[in-house]
């Protein structure tokens, strides 16, 4: 499980900006567009001239505030259901292997710490005025 939580993110935070935009997500995997080409695409259809980074920071903002509003509505869930860790993977890449509780929950903080967000996954105030979202 170890170093999962940084391309996770990365992502993540490029299928936010996928949907933000109504772009089809199968255009990344089938076509090859990279996020150079998603920028000539925004510019082309709208006359915004984002850079990646700014881009990917939109998707970031997006995701983060999705975030928000989720753990607002409820508690936000830290760990899957006790069959995730205690039955053994039959197919993919990790077939025949067990994920460990401990492990899982260790890169589950990396990825919060990451995305600067708090240890229950809450995006913190100091990471919302980062992305802009002041009063949030």
């Amino acid at each position: 499980l170890e170093n999962k939580a940084k391309p996770l993110k990365q992502k993540e935070d490029l299928m936010a900006v996928y949907d933000s935009i109504i772009f089809c997500k199968f255009a990344h995997r089938y076509a090859g567009w990279d996020i150079e080409k998603i920028c000539e695409v925004v510019e082309f259809t709208n006359g915004f001239n984002y850079s990646p980074f700014l881009l990917l920071e939109l998707g970031e903002r997006v995701y983060s505030l999705e975030r928000l509003y989720n753990s607002r509505q409820r508690e936000m869930e830290q760990f899957l259901p006790d069959r995730f860790y205690e039955e053994v993977l039959t197919e993919g890449s990790s077939k025949n292997r067990q994920i460990n509780k401990n492990a899982f929950y260790e890169e589950i903080q990396r990825y919060y710490i990451l995305r600067g967000w708090d240890r229950k996954g809450v995006p913190t105030k100091k990471k919302l005025e980062e992305l802009g979202l002041h009063g949030y």
